[in-house]
């Protein structure tokens, strides 16, 4: 399997372990000065978050800072189980909006692609208030949507709004904004109750799925249900799966992976039906 094929069921449903956090994962393992986390703590928590629960995931989303493709070599990602490869450069999440998302120069869906990932994937923060940044944000995506298409590299579009003030509604007009480029799998946080089908509708038979924009799991379980009954394909999860598992202990991260995080896991698999 290839593609998209690699990180959904036959039926097409996803079910994915999103563990490619770089900023906000510095943050949690070192609150007082996130630059002082290292590299070698970053990597073991990631592992213990793999180890403890991606043979139940139909993929995995990693980056090429921590795990790519060292992950893949040392066997953390199960067989049959797809890697989603973040193609984002970060460092920007005090101030989303000073910046525009970038790509380092030698990291694009080609070297994606040769590190062992499936599926490429590009994070971009947005606002729908039509400033100079926003614009810029969706030429960037356009732009990544095109390479990858040459590149025959599918890709996971994650457009997040940011702010204070940000509402269930802004994520409806992220999908609206960016569901028309046609990305091969839009990535997107809860609409609102009620709103989920109008992102279905966006999507125009392409699939998405849902982000856990760090809620509190009994809250994103209830969302993924909707979700999937409106008609998306399924989730993919980060830390309202595995957030104890980041604050926990070095030699206790292991344990709750196992005992807190994976049964979450079974039960989001278990929504997804089938």
């Amino acid at each position: 399997m290839s593609g998209l094929d690699a990180i959904r069921r036959a039926d097409g449903r996803i079910g994915v372990l999103a563990i490619d956090h770089r900023d906000s994962l510095r943050a949690v393992v070192s609150p007082e000065d996130p630059a002082a986390a290292s590299s070698d703590d970053i990597r073991h928590l990631k592992y213990a978050v793999l180890e403890g629960m991606a043979d139940l995931a139909t993929g995995v989303m990693l980056e090429n800072e921590y795990t790519l493709p060292d992950a893949i070599t040392d066997a953390m990602v199960p067989d049959g189980v797809g890697v989603i490869g973040a193609l984002e450069n970060q460092g920007y999440l005090d101030d989303p909006s000073s910046v525009v998302t970038t790509i380092a120069p030698d990291w694009g869906p080609e070297q994606v692609r040769a590190a062992g990932a499936d599926v490429a994937k590009l994070l971009l923060h947005w606002r729908p208030d039509g400033s100079a940044h926003a614009d810029d944000q969706q030429r960037i995506a356009a732009t990544v949507v095109d390479r990858c298409r040459e590149a025959g590299v599918d890709l996971v579009l994650e457009p997040v709004p940011y702010g204070p003030d940000v509402v269930p509604g802004m994520h409806l007009e992220a999908a609206r904004t960016f569901a028309p480029m046609k990305p091969p799998l839009l990535k997107v946080a809860f609409p609102g109750p009620g709103r989920c089908a109008e992102i279905t509708e966006c999507c125009a038979g392409r699939p998405w799925a849902l982000l856990s924009a760090g809620v509190t799991f009994a809250r994103y379980a209830e969302q993924v249900a909707e979700a999937v009954e409106a008609g998306a394909s399924g989730f993919m999860a980060g830390r309202a799966v595995w957030r104890e598992v980041a604050t926990a202990a070095p030699d206790e991260r292991a344990d709750v992976a196992r005992e807190i995080a994976r049964p979450r896991f079974e039960q989001l698999i278990e929504l997804l039906g089938g």
